[in-house]
């Protein structure tokens, strides 16, 4: 939803003059692709995940994301090294995924491979993301649209297959209040 309310926002801008780039380039639409796709796999291992796992420890083994990115920043990017309190507070993480997977008593593999799947794709998403603001070749509304654009191409099909129909008529039984609120995700999204 958010996705299509940005590309839809994309049409009055235009006409009033406040993006400079074409809706659609071919050569911008590449050079995005690994990015939206990576974006597309963390999302739907995420939910996948939470399937299988407990909600904490899905929230736990999250963590794990930021460490890895902190860690390959620093020893493979050869970026900053972090602070001693960076540095513990990474220890005390992984010490929580460890007392938390020790004492998962409902271990499901299936749901800890999803995990995985998505600490590896949130970590390469964001590594390939930077790579791409690092070059410049995109403007940040750019990098924003075509993720918003291959998002809807890879994501429609799997709503499809997960019945995203049942949602949406569950939804329009919510109250007022709570159909104004996701309606504003949309909103919030772009404004963000």
């Amino acid at each position: 939803y958010q996705n299509l309310c940005g590309l839809l926002l994309w049409f009055p801008a235009s006409h009033l003059g406040w993006q400079t780039f074409e809706f659609f380039n071919m050569r911008a639409a590449w050079q995005m692709l690994p990015n939206s796709a990576l974006f597309a796999i963390m999302v739907y291992s995420s939910t996948q995940a939470i399937r299988a796992l407990p909600v904490p420890m899905t929230s736990v083994l999250r963590n794990l994301a930021p460490i890895t990115i902190t860690l390959v920043e620093w020893l493979l990017m050869k970026g900053p090294v972090p602070s001693l309190g960076v540095l513990f507070s990474m220890a005390l993480l992984l010490l929580g995924a460890f007392v938390a997977a020790v004492n998962d008593l409902a271990f499901n593999p299936v749901g800890y491979l999803w995990m995985m799947t998505n600490v590896a794709s949130n970590v390469s998403h964001l590594l390939v993301l930077r790579k791409l603001k690092l070059n410049k070749d995109l403007s940040n509304t750019q990098i924003l649209h075509y993720s918003a654009l291959w998002s809807l191409f890879w994501l429609i099909p799997v709503g499809l297959y997960e019945d995203i129909g049942h949602t949406v008529r569950e939804l329009t039984k919510m109250p007022l209040e709570f159909k104004l609120v996701v309606m504003s995700t949309g909103i919030n999204h772009i404004l963000a």
